[in-house]
């Protein structure tokens, strides 16, 4: 179990004898991971929990014995079990049907299309049912890019590992003095990860990119279904309110940013075949909507041109907001509006105590 659960769940723990010093080392490198002692700190009261009880939490690595295992962890066995034992015969199938080539560039490529296979093989029927083969593909390329992106650093040591165990001048060596860089290792590892359930071997050796791994794959599954359900439900309100009656077919679902919501939902951007594009949001549009009804307010008040008004869809919890196209300033004058709009926008930012604003104001307000 992470430090993180033992904290969580204390009465679930069997206690063992620990070398105090190793305890010591345990905490201190969490305490590192904190730009003060303040920090971290207050990293402990938000858990509710001092050290006395995180020197505890170390020392008891072991549930106990009339306790299950977690959740998250028979989770990861059928993961493992779908990506690399005999089920994985149907993912590959999957990767071959979506057309997952082997990305350049990133750490065993394959792995990924594998683990983005499983989860489209998990989404719900009905998501098959309502969107093309293409939305999906483009949708498991983000699952791929988000798994390069956060855990690419792991792969890679357990890689330069492997080749040390084998050949240690090899593994130390500068790559810029081979003319063409051999790959028998990464050949071996490669089989290593697929054929000897080495990949399940990382799990055990890196128990939070395993848990990680396990919650993202579900986080994804969710997300890409719950787009789906909630473009379904408001198909015909979206369509009278951002596509003069009609959407068509969806054509692209483009996750807008990798810097996800807790629950792994993210900003999503909608294209379809009539050409209506609109931006999905997995929390409340109430402030954008709010805060653009000032502007148009402030509007007759102000020197600057204009401000426009995107339009919105509230459904609550969740809501869309029409998509804004940038537009390429015409010439000098259009160029010097479009910072005094800038310079307005930030005073009423500023007035307004707005904060996690977009970081360039777009280029049509020009």
């Amino acid at each position: 179990m992470t430090l993180i659960e033992r904290l969580d769940q204390p009465t679930a723990l069997q206690e063992r004898a620990h070398d105090e010093e190793a305890v010591t080392e345990v905490l201190s490198a969490w305490r590192d991971q904190f730009p003060s002692e303040a920090a971290f700190e207050r990293r402990l009261a938000s858990l509710d929990v001092d050290e006395t009880d995180c020197r505890r939490a170390v020392r008891a690595d072991q549930l106990a014995d009339s306790e299950p295992f977690p959740e998250w962890v028979e989770r990861l066995d059928a993961l493992v079990a779908d990506t690399v034992g005999e089920q994985s015969t149907t993912v590959s199938a999957t990767r071959e049907q979506l057309q997952w080539d082997d990305d350049t560039g990133v750490m065993f490529p394959a792995l990924s299309a594998r683990l983005a296979a499983v989860a489209v093989d998990r989404l719900p029927e009905r998501v098959h049912e309502r969107v093309s083969s293409e939305v999906v593909r483009e949708a498991g390329q983000w699952f791929r890019r988000r798994f390069h992106h956060r855990f690419d650093r792991v792969l890679f040591v357990e890689f330069k590992t492997f080749v040390a165990a084998h050949d240690e001048d090899r593994a130390f060596a500068d790559p810029e003095t081979f003319d063409d860089p051999p790959t028998e290792y990464y050949d071996k590892y490669h089989t290593f990860l697929f054929d000897q359930r080495g990949f399940g071997d990382v799990c055990v050796e890196y128990p939070v990119f395993a848990r990680l791994l396990a919650t993202q794959l579900d986080q994804w599954v969710s997300h890409l279904t719950e787009v789906v359900d909630r473009l379904d439900a408001d198909r015909d309100a979206l369509a009278e309110r951002f596509g003069n009656g009609q959407l068509g077919e969806l054509t692209e679902m483009e996750p807008l940013a990798d810097d996800t919501h807790g629950d792994g939902r993210a900003v999503t951007k909608l294209s379809f075949d009539c050409g209506t594009q609109i931006v999905y949001k997995p929390r409340s549009v109430t402030a954008g909507e709010r805060f653009y009804e000032l502007l148009t307010d402030l509007n007759d008040h102000l020197s600057v041109p204009d401000f426009e008004s995107p339009t919105y869809l509230d459904r609550g919890s969740y809501g869309w907001m029409e998509w804004v196209n940038d537009e390429d300033c015409a010439d000098g004058a259009a160029v010097e509006r479009y910072y005094e709009r800038a310079g307005a926008l930030i005073a009423v930012t500023h007035l307004t105590a707005f904060t996690d604003c977009p970081g360039r104001m777009p280029t049509r307000w020009c």
